[in-house]
């Protein structure tokens, strides 16, 4: 999703039941405990980030790397460049919006321990850099600000959770052994599996061979959705 402004997308999270990540939260999820450079590691590869390479039109262009897209790739095209909790995208492809006010000198004073930024400002912070974007804009620790009505073709967001509130809902559901048993029957295949193996927004399971066995299995609100392109089946 591009084209997203701080207001629009802090609107969507409110909707998802979830939230903003604060700016430590983001940074945390991206460098891990040994705060690596990149999600990665601490060498920059052109490979498994999308910034402007040599698919990129801009003079700016690093023609040294082909992340093989020229704009916006889908999310988690990447996979081999997922931070150490495995956070997927975090650098390259799309800005973020994060919840902070951006302030240059509210970390030489924040608490050591989980700061949550600035209580007012100008700008929201963004971060992990884009598709428009050169090396140095990869690093996790970069960060820039944007007023909050602020969109274009390379701004996008995620949503967070508290492991808190992800713990209730894991606790809330089916445990492995005694979760009812679903089938689920179509033109394509019969499959059964249980309730717990759904993870808490989507699975994909392969179902066989080619695209049209790809079952895409996601919660939503009181009940599973199970999408195979043309069928599809809620389980209430």
């Amino acid at each position: 999703v591009i084209y997203v402004d701080w207001n629009m997308a802090k609107t969507y999270c409110e909707w998802a039941d979830r939230r903003f990540p604060t700016e430590a939260e983001w940074e945390k999820a991206a460098r891990g405990e040994s705060a690596n450079a990149y999600p990665w590691g601490n060498t920059f590869d052109g490979s498994l980030a999308n910034f402007c390479d040599t698919n990129c039109s801009f003079s700016h262009a690093d023609k040294s790397s082909n992340d093989e897209f020229a704009d916006v790739a889908p999310v988690g095209s990447y996979p081999n460049g997922a931070s150490p909790y495995g956070a997927l995208d975090m650098a390259g492809n799309v800005w973020e919006w994060v919840n902070d006010w951006y302030s240059e000198t509210y970390y030489s004073s924040s608490p050591s321990s989980n700061p949550e930024g600035s209580n007012s400002g100008q700008y929201r912070v963004l971060r992990g850099g884009s598709w428009v974007n050169v090396v140095n804009d990869m690093r996790s620790s970069f960060r820039v600000g944007g007023a909050s009505d602020y969109t274009k073709d390379d701004v996008g967001f995620r949503c967070a959770r508290s492991a808190d509130e992800q713990a209730e809902s894991n606790t809330a559901q089916p445990s492995a052994t005694g979760a009812p048993l679903i089938s689920v029957e179509s033109k394509y295949f019969t499959e059964e599996f249980t309730t717990s193996s759904v993870l808490t927004n989507w699975s994909l399971f392969t179902l066989g061979s080619g695209n049209d066995n790809n079952l895409v299995i996601r919660q939503e609100n009181d009940h599973l959705l199970f999408d195979l392109g043309d069928e599809r089946l809620y389980v209430y």
